[in-house]
């Protein structure tokens, strides 16, 4: 009967130690179903993005990314400051399986701040690692990966998940009670702003 009771009790502290691992193994399997894209050349406008300093805004300066308009159209200075910072830095010799390298990790993030952020926000286990399996390995993530291009959604997800993140664990760090109990999280939203 005490073994049984000591059993009972220690099960929710092993689930506790199989998330992290789990979560692992879900963006372990994220990149292991998009690693082909490494083999992939250029596609559509990915030459004009990575080697035209015109249509992309801006030349090895990352800062005159911040300046122009990524192929004449859309203000977004954070993709093409990435293209600009790798070749200003020489990192590597601008073949596209080096782009689809840094998509590669750049989604592995993203998926690893997906299941932190799902495992905040729905408060069970389970729940995240349904949902970021979900968010992971989805079809529709070969298009951030495959196509270099595609580095705006990861950017983006990259920062709209760690401002939700650090939203969440500002909130109940700096809890305040507010008139009856409501609860405000100005101050958790000022400091990641």
């Amino acid at each position: 009967m005490d073994a049984n009771r000591h059993h009972l009790q220690n099960a929710p502290a092993i689930r506790k130690k199989w998330f992290p691992f789990l979560s692992f193994v879900v963006v372990l399997a994220s990149v292991g179903v998009q690693i082909e894209c490494l083999y992939n050349g250029f596609v559509t406008d990915d030459h004009l993005l990575v080697f035209n300093a015109e249509v992309r805004g801006c030349g090895y300066n990352p800062l005159d990314c911040f300046r122009n308009k990524v192929l004449h159209f859309y203000y977004r200075p954070i993709l093409p400051a990435s293209f600009a910072l790798v070749q200003r830095l020489h990192l590597h010799d601008n073949s596209p399986e080096w782009f689809h390298l840094e998509n590669l990790v750049l989604h592995a993030t993203v998926a690893a701040l997906g299941l932190w952020l799902f495992r905040l926000l729905l408060r069970r286990r389970t729940a995240a690692l349904i949902a970021g399996a979900l968010f992971a390995l989805h079809p529709i993530q070969v298009c951030i990966t495959s196509f270099i291009g595609g580095r705006t959604d990861s950017l983006a997800l990259l920062f709209v998940f760690l401002f939700a993140i650090g939203l969440r664990l500002g909130s109940s760090l700096l809890r305040v009670s507010y008139r009856g109990g409501c609860t405000h999280y100005r101050t958790a939203a000022f400091i990641w702003i």
